[in-house]
């Protein structure tokens, strides 16, 4: 049987030639498979659900029933620029609103990927044409200190990305919307041809709104 022990100087070889799959006994995990098929590949954490197994060199996932975290009248998946605005609008018509985000601020690209030009806010003869609910983001950026810059006609704004996350967050709660960050889409929820939800992947496990 080949020996799991292994150097420092070996494992970080490893790491860089193929990554953590070259770390593993590959002789020792196929005598194992071939005595026991159905080896377990997780544990179970606190759920009540029986794990993925390995059968044939394929993953098999049980089915099994998922919980609800929540249900709600409106799920926006996705907290950017227009998720944001939507989960607002929404909310300020009256509607019971959710917004999922898988990370842990609002905004996108806009304020995650530093995309800091806001365009498309003028027209050719200079005139604003964009205003509503990116209109009132602006005017609470412009409030703070370096919030926003540029802020004239026929010139692109460019905003600070922490101040916006901070514009957008304070929106949001005061919108009363229902915010679950570090949640990541994993599938739609269907009852026929009908889109009733979605499920979630986060540090809780799979879950579906």
């Amino acid at each position: 049987m080949m020996s799991t022990r292994i150097a420092r100087r070996e494992m970080l070889r490893c790491l860089g030639a193929a990554g953590l799959g070259a770390l593993w006994p590959w002789g020792e995990a196929r005598a194992d498979e071939e005595k026991a098929p159905n080896k377990l590949l997780g544990v179970r954490r606190g759920g009540d659900h029986p794990p993925a197994t390995l059968s044939g060199g394929k993953v098999i996932q049980p089915q099994r029933e998922l919980a609800v975290l929540r249900t709600t009248q409106v799920l926006v998946v996705g907290g950017g620029p227009a998720g944001v605005a939507a989960a607002i609008a929404a909310r300020r018509a009256g509607a019971d609103v959710t917004l999922a985000e898988r990370y842990g601020h609002f905004g996108g690209l806009w304020t995650g990927g530093l995309v800091l030009l806001v365009m498309a806010m003028h027209g050719r003869d200079k005139a604003q044409v964009t205003r509503g609910i990116g209109e009132e983001m602006l005017q609470r950026l412009e409030k703070l200190d370096m919030g926003v810059i540029n802020r004239k006609p026929g010139v692109l704004p460019t905003v600070d990305a922490e101040a916006l996350k901070f514009v957008m967050a304070e929106m949001v709660r005061e919108a009363g919307v229902n915010v679950y960050l570090h949640s990541w889409c994993a599938d739609a929820v269907k009852e026929g041809n009908a889109v009733r939800g979605a499920v979630f992947e986060s540090k809780s496990g799979r879950q579906a709104i």
